[in-house]
This record gives C-alpha cells, sequence and structure tokens, in this order.
C-alpha cells in the first residue's frame, strides 16, 4: 500500500510540476494584460486549492501541530493579501478590471524561491512539505479573499456609473478606445465619469482617477 500512495505521490507531483511551469509561462507572457475580475472565477481557484491541500494531505497522511496550521497559514494569507495589492483594480465602462504590476512577478517569484530553497535545504520531509503546502493554499485564498473584497467596495461605483433617470449619456467621438467611453452629465460634485461623490477640492476621482 505504501508503494502504491509513493508512486501516486510521484505522478501528482510530476503533474503539478508540468502545470506549474506552463501556468508560470503564461503567468510571465501575459501578467499586465487587463482583465475583468470575475468572482466565480476567484472562488474556483480559491475551492481547487482547498481541494488539492485534502487530496495532498489525504495521502500524506501526516497532521502537522495546531501551531504550524496557525503560523503557516496567517503567514500564507499576509503574502496572498501583499500579492493581492500588486494587482490594480479600476473601472472601465461599469466593469471592473484587473491589471497586474511587476510587483506581482516579484512576490510570486519570490515565493516560488523560498519553496524551492527550503526544499533543497531541507530535502524536503513530510512536516516541511505539508507545512508548504498549507502556505501554499493560504496564499491563494489571501490573494482571492482580497481582490473579491475590493471588487465588491467599488460595486457601488459600478452602480454609480450606469446611466440613470435624469443623467444624460455622452459618447466621444470616433477614435481611440479612451476616447469611445461613455461620460455622464453629472450634478456638481460627483465624477463626471464614473458618478462617484466627490469630496470638496477634489481634483482627481477617488474611485476611477478621472480628473476633474
Amino acid at each position: 500500500m505504501d508503494a502504491v500512495i509513493s508512486i501516486v505521490l510521484k505522478f501528482v507531483s510530476v503533474i503539478m510540476l508540468i502545470f506549474s511551469i506552463l501556468s508560470s509561462l503564461l503567468l510571465i507572457l501575459t501578467f499586465r494584460k487587463p482583465r475583468k475580475v470575475s468572482v466565480p472565477s476567484l472562488f474556483i481557484t480559491a475551492a481547487i486549492g482547498l481541494v488539492t491541500f485534502a487530496v495532498l494531505a489525504a495521502f500524506a497522511k501526516y497532521e502537522p501541530e495546531l501551531w504550524v496550521w496557525i503560523v503557516m497559514g496567517l503567514a500564507g494569507i499576509g503574502i496572498g493579501i501583499l500579492q493581492a495589492r500588486t494587482t490594480r483594480l479600476y473601472l472601465e465602462e461599469s466593469r471592473v478590471m484587473s491589471k497586474n504590476s511587476v510587483w506581482y512577478i516579484v512576490v510570486w517569484a519570490a515565493l516560488l524561491a523560498l519553496n524551492q530553497l527550503i526544499t533543497i535545504i531541507t530535502n524536503h520531509p513530510p512536516d516541511i512539505a505539508m507545512a508548504l503546502l498549507i502556505m501554499g493554499t493560504a496564499v491563494i485564498w489571501g490573494t482571492s479573499g482580497d481582490i473579491i473584497r475590493r471588487y465588491f467596495k467599488m460595486r457601488p461605483a459600478v452602480a454609480r456609473q450606469q446611466p440613470q433617470q435624469g443623467t444624460i449619456a455622452e459618447t466621444s467621438p470616433v477614435g481611440t478606445a479612451e476616447a469611445q467611453n461613455t461620460r455622464l452629465v453629472m450634478p456638481p460634485g460627483y465624477c463626471k465619469k464614473c458618478g462617484h461623490k466627490l469630496a470638496e477640492g477634489d481634483f482627481f476621482c477617488n474611485s476611477c482617477g478621472e480628473k476633474q
């Protein structure tokens, strides 16, 4: 039975390695590309991370002590939030968009290097492997959770950007993609692009960054 478990773990490791290499290449090539924020996709990513952790933990048959769960879990969530903050969220035509900065790659590469360094130094014993697995899963939850939180924080601005009764939609002449963005004629004190309420003396919108 132990031999079967060992073979299964090696097979899973090879599959995960191939997946990691392909996803890493895709990330490097497309990390600056703007994407529409999809809450279901973020939930699915977090769920896949949890299921993967549960399956590997079941095969490993190793139960970490409580302090390992707490320390590695909090560390992973903290790193995940830090990674999420390197992703800019902004409004574009009533959609919440995301765009990674170069710091996203820096944090991702540093985390990958840390995992590999620990694995090489410790020769990957079960306790270290499980600790890294806990942290990796927590990173996914921290990243997805923070982006979801910021997404819902921006939803009121998205609703205000939708044309409402009493507002007049203006469309710029055909030209660049930026010139085609729909703008709203709003009463004084509100952003003319997204409808966000402005504070006295604001020269730029705190929601979308539009100059007033």
